[in-house]
């Protein structure tokens, strides 16, 4: 059996029929990892059983899943994957499901840095996820343990 798409393989959508305990299996790897969309390879004669029952297991976490298979499988239902993505992302029911990422844009001569920064603790002790450049760095506040802050030329790459 051929599972890689570009060398012949073939896609079954089997989403319906995945046992609760293998879809948290796979939540939990993603997890492990770090990851919000990841793809989670298995190694199993099915997917219906727990993978202990079957001596199946999880034998990769992928950080770029491709799409292809779950938009249009070989066999099976299509699904709308970046949707989902999307939603995950960004919620529903929040007012960024819309799509858009609001900006506040600070100009003049003097103390933009101070009032950007101003801006951006206010938003922060909102619970908003906050990203900040100026002219000298860009910075990441959505955890503050691990702000990310680099010269500014790398500061559009960070966002």
């Amino acid at each position: 059996n051929n599972a890689n798409l570009s060398t012949g393989g073939t896609a079954t959508d089997v989403t319906d029929d995945v046992h609760p305990d293998v879809a948290a299996r796979a939540i939990a790897a993603a997890q492990v990892v770090g990851l919000h969309v990841c793809g989670v390879d298995v190694v199993a004669e099915s997917v219906l059983r727990p993978l202990e029952e079957i001596n199946g297991g999880i034998v990769e976490v992928n950080a770029a899943p491709g799409l292809r298979m779950h938009l249009s499988p070989s066999y099976g239902k299509g699904r709308n994957v970046g949707e989902a993505i999307i939603a995950h992302l960004y919620g529903h029911g929040h007012k960024s499901e819309d799509g858009r990422i609001p900006v506040v844009a600070v100009t003049g001569t003097n103390g933009k840095t101070t009032t950007s920064r101003l801006i951006a603790h206010l938003f922060a002790t909102c619970g908003l996820k906050v990203g900040m450049t100026t002219p000298t760095a860009s910075t990441s506040m959505a955890a503050r343990s691990t702000a990310a802050i680099a010269p500014a030329p790398r500061a559009p790459a960070m966002c």
